[in-house]
């Protein structure tokens, strides 16, 4: 990594913990703790599987964060591979599972700062009925960089009326 740039990880779970808890947050990139007005409590680095969620093959560097029940969110990397990829197999083996895929829309945000990689990939959504779950999937393309693909899971029960 280049000195001055920033991993993009630390920002999708702070993204993760905000929609998760609904509070101010201080994420601690270090050894991955999570302070909340929401008491969040933090599993570290627990893999999709832990929460009965397929995961991209060649899966690295997970982090993860659970919110009460029904509720969490899981994150890791990939070194090949693409966002469209990364939707592609999800959209396969959800729906194996019995999810039903709602929406798919593409993701584009320009750098905050200087040396720091802008965001660009795809954004996707799924619902389990009899399982009352709803899944949402962030995937993001960071070409040149080792970790290629950043991948972010958040699952909770779906929107009442929903």
């Amino acid at each position: 990594m280049k000195v001055g740039m920033v991993r993009p990880v630390p920002i999708l779970l702070l993204l993760a913990a905000a929609l998760l808890g609904g509070g101010l947050l201080l994420l601690l990139r270090d050894d991955i703790r999570l302070r909340s007005a929401a008491a969040i409590p933090v599993h570290g680095h627990r893999r999709p599987a832990d929460f009965s969620l397929p995961e991209f093959p060649g899966a690295r560097e997970f982090d993860s964060i659970e919110a009460g029940p029904g509720r969490g969110s899981a994150s890791y990397r990939l070194r090949r591979g693409s966002s469209a990829e990364v939707v592609g197999f999800y959209r396969k083996e959800l729906g194996k599972a019995g999810w039903k895929f709602t929406r798919q829309l593409r993701v584009r945000q320009p750098a905050a700062a200087p040396n720091t990689p802008g965001l660009a990939g795809l954004s996707a959504r799924w619902e389990h009925r009899e399982n009352r779950r709803r899944l949402s999937l962030q995937a993001f393309d960071f070409p040149g960089m080792e970790n290629r693909v950043q991948v972010l899971l958040i699952w909770s029960p779906p929107m009442e009326g929903g």
